[in-house]
């Protein structure tokens, strides 16, 4: 839990606020818990199929779309074009390969013989 709430706090910054009115900063609060359900709920279903994916470029795209994102849902697109979008953006969000001590994703591939 302690290590969830550190996450939250260091990049979606949960711990800070614009305004100095308690109605603005509850929904802020509000608006950046539910942004974070969103994202870790698109991470568990769709990160599973990508190995080699970076979760923390995935979030960092995730905060960048957030706005188009909302935009789509207001001008009335269905959450699976929304879905299918997101999915195509995760395609960049690759791990980068390396060479003297490699990554986790790159063991296990490599001892499944799928290098």
């Amino acid at each position: 839990m302690e290590i969830l709430f550190r996450v939250w706090k260091s990049h979606a910054h949960v711990d800070e606020w614009e305004s100095h009115n308690p109605w603005r900063i509850l929904s802020e609060l509000y608006a950046r818990l539910a942004g974070l359900v969103i994202l870790h709920w698109m991470l568990l279903t769709e990160w599973h199929r990508f190995p080699d994916r970076s979760l923390f470029k995935a979030a960092r795209l995730l905060q960048k779309l957030a706005i188009p994102l909302a935009l789509f849902l207001r001008q009335g697109k269905e959450l699976r074009e929304i879905i299918s979008l997101v999915r195509e953006c995760f395609r960049t969000c690759r791990v980068n390969k390396r060479r003297g001590k490699p990554a986790t994703f790159q063991r296990l591939l490599a001892s499944e013989g799928l290098n």
